[in-house]
């Protein structure tokens, strides 16, 4: 029968809707949830990998960003960034999630695909998700499997960049490279649009939700593409992936 959902990331809401580099994260944001109602609207879920807070995780940002995201019936399942330190705020302050969980990270079933979320918040992978992540491997070879967190795993070529990468994240590759049934990686952080075919998986990220970065040049730059989020189709064993981008 299959089924669809989408993933957002870094919509950096500020509680006083001040603009970043001339975008406005709120304005961005509020487009995005009528786009997605009105050309997705059977979407089964959305993914938020990350830094949904402006820059420090204040508890007004939440507060906003749920006003907004709270157009959904759709059930939303979150990943904390880097701009989400406070990892109890974060745990208080969000609905319709998928599941509740006493951690930021977590794993479900859609249809005999697993999904799982890592908490990347302290940039890197601590070594107690390492093992949980290994556990639920093990007891779930046989199923097609997809992996969200918030930072990137693979280097981009850009240093302003890639200096912000997963700082783990060798140990990563290296237990995720024994499980054949991972097929995508899906992150956010960069504030661009990437898909890497590495060892014989699929590593994507997701335009920002608000102002959106390069990878041309070696220091931090602008790019003047628009905001946009990803839409995944699964059906059987084949999945689709597109990015869209919003007129904003």
């Amino acid at each position: 029968m299959g089924f669809s959902f989408i993933q957002i990331s870094d919509t950096h809401i500020f509680s006083d809707n001040r603009n970043v580099y001339n975008t406005s994260p709120l304005a961005s944001l509020e487009y995005a949830v009528d786009d997605i109602k009105s050309k997705f609207p059977a979407i089964d879920f959305i993914i938020h990998t990350g830094d949904i807070s402006g820059l420090k995780g204040e508890q007004e940002d939440y507060l906003v960003f749920n006003e907004v995201i709270s157009k959904f019936k759709t059930p939303i399942q979150y990943l904390p960034g880097n701009h989400d330190p406070d990892p109890d705020v974060f745990k208080k302050r969000l609905s319709n999630t998928i599941i509740s969980s006493i951690n930021a990270y977590w794993e479900f079933t859609k249809d005999e695909i697993l999904f799982v979320g890592l908490d990347s918040s302290t940039d890197k992978i601590d070594t107690d998700q390492l093992i949980w992540l290994q556990n639920i491997l093990e007891k779930n070879k046989s199923r097609r499997t997809l992996l969200f967190l918030h930072h990137h795993v693979l280097p981009v070529g850009a240093h302003w960049i890639d200096v912000q990468i997963l700082k783990n994240n060798l140990e990563l590759l290296n237990l995720i490279d024994r499980y054949d049934n991972i097929g995508y990686i899906v992150h956010g952080h960069l504030h661009m649009e990437k898909e890497i075919l590495f060892r014989n998986k699929v590593y994507l990220s997701v335009p920002s939700l608000c102002f959106q970065s390069s990878d041309k040049f070696q220091t931090f730059s602008l790019d003047d593409s628009k905001p946009g989020y990803r839409v995944f189709e699964i059906q059987g064993d084949v999945i689709k992936t597109q990015v869209r981008r919003l007129s904003v």
